[in-house]
């Protein structure tokens, strides 16, 4: 819905609404009054006063100097502010979610009656029941400032979007209105308000112990609620988000907090970092075992939904995500109308010098495919890796091409830092064949010699998940060992099922050694993978050999995983609940620990291992190589390092070409070792033609 008129594109205008005050006394069920102007957003329309105090402080008009022009005037937060910035007046932004298309509500556009739906209609009814649109605030929302069924407009305005929100005065989070439970969610954060100060934990403390004395423990089930509401799934949250300020507005309900109150709780409440905020939260959260208790039965198994927070905020810190392949991550299990805009929606936080080659396009002569294909082409010709092919698969056409909208699983998450199999060189790669293959160089590592059954499920306790090809070589005597000694491939072993990295990132420690000691044969998650897989053969000799057993453990052994699952779930929720009573009764004491104690740190690996090798298949390669490829590796399929892109990928034969298949993880690889010998003459580069 948008006023017939069109935009003067020229003048990069753009529509805003102003909320008309209620003329009834019912202000629930009553049609909201709208004014729909158009307006010039172009600092030629910035107020004497603003372009004045820009001058003073050196022209800038990023969102750092809006607010300290907001502070100037005594006016904070934007939403309260009378100190308007252009001749006009000034607005923010809305960030929300279209929601169901079949429930429609009436407003008055300019006098005239349109529908919109429900949840577009509950924000407006909120901000202005609240107020906290003031002072001729205006407001942009898409679905009413957008002609829709304009797609030359659409895709104008859509090229425009990043800068749309980044001129706003600030950006208003509308989550929502339909679970009242949730509002408490939205007391729990308000009640932390400002008590997050890394300088000191003082005040934390007291409120946080405070807090957490009279908040019940279902407080986590509603705060996992909270963070997986339709909103976080969008695309264009990503955008719209990181161009918000720290005292962005997030609505819910009848209830407003700053964004970085709820950001702080869904860092520190998730996996808390380990530093001086984290150490105090988790001493703090020890003296309530109910609350630990609960808070890792919900939020453990679901901590990604609490990283779409975190991960948001860190672009929001960077304002352009200049690692590509971290962004599409990002957006990769988002929901968006189209798939097109898994691209469109990410554009304001592009590289500039890609996202002004992509012009957005929504006519029936374009489809989504060739979206892809033109946003791939475009990454390659001016970018400077490739690491979109990342995102790609052997199921894609061309197989160069990532298809954003299907599931996939990426080698390393988008709050990891990327590897460094290249070495930072650049890549040397053009098109061919009409720009429907890509010739890359690089170098041929290896050829895949088998594959083990994918760590798809913790009751797979058979190799059924296998492919033909792969049950062959399955228990074939691969003799080659490309790590010297049994010591180089028992760690070779456990780095691999790690990706080398801990759960933050970060090289992977010299304790995580213990995920090959015998506790692993009795970890439920570990017995998962490692059943299926004891005869599968690593430098002559079966698997399971590199695990340490004791006797007693054989019926463990011999158990089927569906057993051990549920016991050891019991066993933790017994274990927490008397550590709860005797804390109460002060009878908790320290124990001295006993050699069948668990190593330190052992938990935190199996968790690293279960998200990373989850989908993914051990594979050993012709020289004794060790790796983790994706469930579509098969024996024959070829290990290259692609100069410029981070990560060794598998390919495919396929005629005079490759099909990619997907990135791998090879031991030995994955710091630059190949391209070391390749700089030393040791081995030759070649041209791969990936169709």
């Amino acid at each position: 819905m948008a006023s017939n008129r069109p935009l003067d594109l020229d003048l990069r205008e753009i529509r805003l609404i102003t909320i008309q005050p209620s003329k009834s006394e019912d202000v629930v069920s009553d049609i909201i009054e709208l004014a729909l102007n158009h307006v010039p957003l172009s600092h030629l329309s910035f107020s004497a006063e603003y372009a004045r105090w820009l001058s003073s402080h050196g022209n800038s008009v990023e969102l750092e100097a809006r607010q300290l022009w907001f502070k100037s005037m005594g006016q904070q937060p934007a939403l309260d502010n009378m100190a308007h910035r252009y001749a006009w007046g000034d607005y923010v932004a809305l960030s929300y979610t279209w929601g169901d298309e079949q429930e429609t509500y009436k407003v008055r556009v300019n006098g005239t009656e349109a529908g919109i739906r429900r949840n577009l209609e509950s924000a407006l009814r909120a901000i202005r029941n609240q107020g906290f649109l003031r002072d001729g605030m205006k407001l942009w929302a898409d679905a009413l400032c957008i002609n829709q069924q304009d797609d030359v407009e659409k895709g104008k305005q859509v090229a425009l979007m990043g800068e749309i929100y980044s001129s706003a005065a600030d950006v208003v989070i509308w989550l929502g209105s339909r679970d009242p439970n949730l509002r408490l969610v939205m007391d729990f954060l308000s009640s932390l308000s400002n008590c997050w100060d890394a300088a000191s934990t003082v005040e934390l403390e007291e409120t946080l112990t405070r807090v957490l004395s009279t908040t019940p423990p279902k407080i986590w089930q509603l705060f996992n609620d909270f963070v997986r509401l339709p909103y976080w799934k969008r695309t264009w949250v990503l955008q719209e988000i990181a161009k918000g300020s720290t005292e962005m507005r997030v609505l819910y309900a009848d209830k407003s907090v700053k964004w970085l109150d709820l950001y702080y709780a869904a860092l520190y409440f998730n996996i808390p970092p380990n530093d001086k905020i984290g150490n105090k939260v988790r001493q703090i959260m020890s003296q309530f075992p109910e609350h630990v208790e609960e808070a890792d039965h919900i939020m453990k198994p679901n901590y990604h939904y609490f990283l779409r927070v975190s991960n948001t905020e860190a672009l929001r810190r960077e304002r352009v995500e200049k690692d590509l392949m971290k962004l599409l991550t990002f957006t990769r299990h988002k929901l968006a109308a189209r798939p097109r805009d898994k691209v469109y929606g990410v554009l304001g936080l592009m590289n500039r010098q890609i996202a002004l080659q992509i012009q957005p396009e929504y006519g029936p002569d374009v489809t989504d495919d060739d979206v892809y294909e033109d946003f791939a082409r475009k990454w390659v010709q001016y970018g400077d890796n490739l690491d979109i092919l990342g995102q790609c698969s052997c199921q894609d056409s061309p197989s160069w091409v990532p298809h954003l909208h299907n599931s996939y699983r990426h080698l390393y998450a988008a709050s990891e830092p990327p590897y460094d199999t290249s070495r930072g060189l650049r890549h040397k790669a053009h098109f061919s064949d009409g720009g429907k293959s890509l010739v890359c160089e690089g170098l041929l590592v290896d050829t895949v010699a088998s594959v083990s059954t994918s760590f798809l499920h913790p009751d797979n306790e058979s190799n059924s998940s296998l492919p033909p090809s792969a049950l062959i070589a399955f228990g074939v005597n691969n003799n080659s060992n490309a790590y010297q000694d049994e010591n180089g491939v028992r760690e070779a072993l456990w780095r691999t099922i790690v990706g080398n990295r801990n759960l933050s990132g970060s090289d992977a420690p010299d304790f995580y050694a213990s995920l090959l000691s015998s506790h692993s044969l009795l970890n439920p998650d570990m017995l998962a993978w490692i059943k299926p897989n004891a005869s599968f053969y690593i430098a002559g000799r079966q698997l399971v050999s590199y695990v340490e057993r004791e006797p007693h453990e054989a019926m463990f052994r011999r158990a089927p995983v569906r057993w051990l699952r549920p016991l050891h779930s019991f066993a933790k929720r017994l274990k927490s609940t008397i550590l709860g009573v005797l804390t109460r009764l002060g009878l908790n004491k320290v124990q001295p620990t006993r050699a069948t104690d668990k190593p330190s740190g052992f938990d935190e690996a199996v968790t690293r291992v279960t998200r990373f090798a989850w989908s993914r298949r051990l594979m050993t390669t012709t020289k004794g190589l060790l790796g983790f490829g994706p469930e579509e590796a098969r024996p024959g399929d070829i290990v290259a390092v692609l100069f410029g892109c981070s990560f060794p990928v598998l390919l495919r034969p396929s005629g005079s070409g490759y099909r990619l298949v997907k990135p791998c993880f090879v031991y030995g690889v994955m710091s630059g070792e190949a391209v070391v010998d390749y700089q030393r003459d040791v081995i030759k580069s070649r041209e791969f033609t990936i169709v």
